[in-house]
């Protein structure tokens, strides 16, 4: 069922019911530091998957078994889903709808999943070891909202060292069940690149030392690259300014909204491809 329906249904769904749960966060202002369990925004704690690499259930290419994992729940309870293809010293991490209205990047990344698990695009997997993430904020998503259930958003909740705590940021950093799930992956996984899909501004920025990478996949997608600055508490922030990794934001057009799966797949994979296997550097400017 395709992303622009099952929004049709979250909106009736929520209509019939006198709207979708929502709820400030009531926590003071800190310094940016990793928030405290916070049961006024926190589901009931979810069954995290154990971690592949140990336990065998990474997808198996060409098997077509390709297992969905946990990573968290989101604030109305809804699981966040990631799939783990391949076994190299890289780790590639992709993400997508962390802002809810900003979808066209979760038919992207279930196609790569699906195309992966089939034993397609198996050179993708030379010396990478890839961590999928299509929905981020499975809520936002189904009700084509920016924001989480809090009406935070996720995008400016991470522990960076220019997080700023307020009402639509988060009081506090990894105060959301949501980005506490992607703040859990990046601990476990340590991806050396993130791709983070987002809309409408049309280009490829890049934080941290990524410039050679967002060229690379500029010229992919035929983008412009740009360097927009790292906004606060942004995992653009965290990632590429505090931990000198690897980032880019994805900022698909708007025209990517009037494209059907099979056309997005063939106009973004080969950006897909060459950010995935542009050469290895981990750390220290370009």
């Amino acid at each position: 069922m395709s992303i622009r329906v099952l929004k049709a249904f979250a909106l009736l769904s929520c209509a019939l019911s006198a709207g979708c749960r929502s709820g400030p966060e009531s926590q003071p202002t800190a310094p940016a530091t990793i928030a405290a369990v916070d049961p006024a925004v926190v589901p009931a704690a979810p069954t995290i998957s154990p971690d592949p690499a140990t336990h065998g259930n990474a997808a198996q290419p060409g098997t077509g078994v390709a297992p969905w994992l946990i990573a968290g729940q989101s604030v109305e309870g809804r699981e966040i889903e990631y799939s783990v293809h391949g076994s190299g010293d890289l780790t590639v991490l992709l993400i997508a709808s962390i802002h809810g209205d900003e979808e066209c990047g979760t038919p992207l990344l279930e196609r790569l999943h699906a195309e992966l698990a089939r034993g397609a695009e198996a050179d993708l997997l030379v010396d990478r070891r890839l961590v999928i993430v299509p929905r981020v904020n499975p809520d936002g998503l189904l009700a084509n909202r920016r924001n989480n259930s809090n009406h935070v958003d996720l995008n400016r909740n991470f522990p960076s060292q220019n997080f700023q705590g307020k009402r639509r940021y988060g009081s506090v950093p990894l105060s959301q069940p949501e980005s506490r799930a992607v703040f859990d992956l990046l601990e476990r996984f340590e991806p050396a690149r993130v791709l983070s899909f987002h809309m409408q501004a049309a280009m490829i920025d890049f934080d941290g030392p990524s410039e050679g990478l967002a060229q690379a996949a500029a010229a992919a997608a035929q983008l412009k690259v740009g360097h927009l600055g790292a906004n606060p508490g942004s995992l653009g922030s965290y990632v590429g300014v505090d931990l000198a990794r690897q980032i880019l934001t994805i900022e698909q057009p708007s025209s990517a909204w009037s494209l059907d799966d099979e056309a997005a797949w063939d106009t973004y994979a080969p950006m897909i491809r060459a950010a995935i296997q542009y050469p290895a550097k981990i750390k220290g400017p370009e």
